[in-house]
């Protein structure tokens, strides 16, 4: 009853932390870990998931220009994780499940291309 009083006193966003730490007790994944950086500039155990226009950073650049990249953190995921980024190199111990074209996201292509790709972890390092 006591966990009833307080997901009412403090709403939905109570709930989903509490998922989260549900998650994490059961040894499962509860966080994915995305960042940006500068085009060209993902560390290694990193993703590019999608890029960006931004005139202030990266570059300045006065055209657009995806300067800025989204990346996310693949290196340890959990086997039967997925992760949908821009298409290219498929990481070691990761497999391509899916394809698709996105106009509004890795690299903006105007005319249909498989821009993205859905991976999936098959095995850890």
């Amino acid at each position: 009853m006591k966990n009833l009083w307080i997901l009412m006193s403090y709403g939905f966003g109570f709930l989903a932390l509490c998922f989260a730490a549900e998650s994490v007790s059961r040894g499962e994944e509860a966080t994915i870990e995305v960042k940006t950086v500068c085009a060209g500039q993902a560390p290694h155990g990193w993703i590019k998931t999608n890029d960006s226009w931004n005139p202030t950073t990266c570059g300045k650049p006065t055209s657009i220009e995806y300067n800025v990249w989204t990346i996310e953190k693949y290196r340890h995921r959990r086997s039967g994780s997925e992760i949908r980024a821009c298409a290219g190199p498929v990481p070691e111990g990761w497999v391509m499940i899916n394809s698709s074209w996105n106009p509004s996201a890795c690299g903006h292509p105007g005319s249909p291309t498989q821009n993205m790709m859905v991976i999936r972890r098959i095995n850890q390092d």
